[in-house]
């Protein structure tokens, strides 16, 4: 993304999520039984779509690289941190909800437990691609595509295993215009700071790649002059 796409997608961004926040606060009704607290559903959602989204990015950069292509990898590094980062928000918010609407802050249904699994998976990828040194890449690259397998099984764990106690995706279909409206908007401003995050994350990875490439092609011209030096 080219600077000047960048600076007004992240205007964007801070106006969908302005307008977002106000419609959550003022026009979304609170809900008869679980009260105001139901309204973090507006921010939750958002969040694990593009957690979502984010695994399959960082599986398909993996893959990328695994085939040569080193752009792949910087990819995989940006969408990674994605995955982990709105992860967070998705951990820390359903537990809150869950609390209101279950009497308990945990259970072990299958979309809260595979969506722990996706998170964790990336939480490791994020942690291997720091500390893992040079080959942090390929190892990083299988976890991802470990993750990206998972998806799916986030995704369809509440057809697959009906009883469940979270509601499945259908939940947002059978919501009035003004709830629907709020949640997209607040989509709308998740997916724009996504981009931009994003977008950050790919540009500082390459700049990073093209400095380790500089100083190995400082390091090499050094290392032949001190040869020729000693040849002299």
């Amino acid at each position: 993304m080219q600077p000047r796409a960048l600076q007004i997608t992240a205007a964007l961004a801070i106006l969908l999520l302005g307008w977002a926040i106000a419609q959550v606060v003022w026009q979304v009704p609170n809900e008869l039984q679980q009260g105001v607290i139901f309204k973090i559903f507006f921010f939750h959602v958002p969040a694990a779509w593009l957690m979502l989204l984010s695994g399959l990015v960082c599986a398909g950069g993996a893959i990328a690289h695994l085939l040569g292509n080193r752009k792949g990898d910087w990819v995989a590094a940006a969408a990674g941190e994605m995955a982990f980062v709105f992860g967070i928000i998705v951990m820390t918010t359903g537990p809150i909800w869950a609390y209101r609407a279950w009497n308990k802050a945990w259970v072990w249904d299958a979309r809260l437990t595979t969506s722990l699994i996706c998170w964790l998976t990336f939480a490791v990828y994020v942690f291997v691609r720091r500390f893992g040194g040079a080959n942090a890449p390929r190892i990083s690259a299988t976890l991802a595509i470990f993750g990206a397998v998972n998806v799916p099984l986030v995704f369809f764990s509440v057809k697959l295993w009906s009883r469940g106690m979270h509601p499945p995706a259908s939940v947002v279909q059978t919501l009035d215009v003004v709830m629907k409206r709020a949640l997209f908007t607040s989509l709308g401003a998740f997916t724009a700071l996504w981009a931009v995050l994003f977008s950050w994350r790919y540009m500082q990875e390459r700049a990073a790649r093209a400095m380790d490439r500089g100083w190995a092609l400082l390091e090499s011209v050094e290392d032949a002059e001190q040869e020729a030096d000693q040849g002299s």
